[in-house]
């Protein structure tokens, strides 16, 4: 749509991974969806993953890796882990 100019300007592609039965957090299909963003809307397109839940830091990960932006926020998650409130440690505190 893009290339045929159904689409006037460049989109911004955000990933949401990790949803119960939604789109997998899998390395390989997370690839595939990069390749296919680039196929169609070209290799520059602006693109940011976030992972729910434990997957946060590796969607973080995995998006920096492979040169997207990371979503981060405690509107995704409040905790690093099921012991560490994000907040706290944001503040650079651990708290258990």
């Amino acid at each position: 749509m893009f290339k045929n100019a159904q689409i006037a300007i460049l989109p911004y592609v955000q990933f949401v991974i990790g949803v119960k039965n939604a789109m997998p957090v899998d390395h390989h299909v997370f690839d595939y969806y990069i390749v296919t963003i680039k196929r169609l809307f070209g290799a520059g397109t602006p693109w940011c993953a976030a992972g729910i839940g434990a997957n946060q830091i590796i969607l973080n990960e995995w998006a920096i890796s492979l040169g997207g932006h990371a979503r981060t926020g405690l509107e995704d998650n409040i905790r690093l882990d099921r012991t560490c409130c994000a907040v706290k440690r944001s503040l650079g505190q651990a708290h258990r």
